[in-house]
């Protein structure tokens, strides 16, 4: 709609799925983002073999960040909100089992 001029009252998504050119999935809803299977991805500061993140590590930590109170994702809230990351977790498992992402 936007596209071609028309107006748009709020979203027309209610999440949205990101995936880095090294295979981490991660997830927007609302004011939260979830990195998942990934503590070390993106720009957080640490190096990794000269890199910024490694890419996925199944079974690793992911980081939530509240994109409305930390839009440059400093302060990793992931082990304060369990149930946030259990929803997100959720949806994207849901994308990747084969119900894709789509706008209705």
């Amino acid at each position: 709609p936007a596209l071609l001029g028309n107006k748009i009252d709020g979203s027309l998504r209610e999440d949205l799925i990101h995936h880095s050119c090294l295979g981490v999935f991660s997830i927007r809803k609302e004011e939260w983002k979830l990195i998942v299977d990934c503590d070390n991805s993106g720009d957080n500061g640490r190096l990794v073999d000269g890199q910024l993140g490694t890419g996925p590590r199944p079974g690793s930590p992911g980081q939530l960040y509240n994109m409305k109170d930390d839009p440059f994702e400093v302060y990793n809230q992931f082990n304060k909100h369990p149930s946030v990351v259990r929803e997100l977790r959720e949806i994207v498992e849901r994308y990747r089992s084969g119900a894709r992402s789509v706008i209705h």
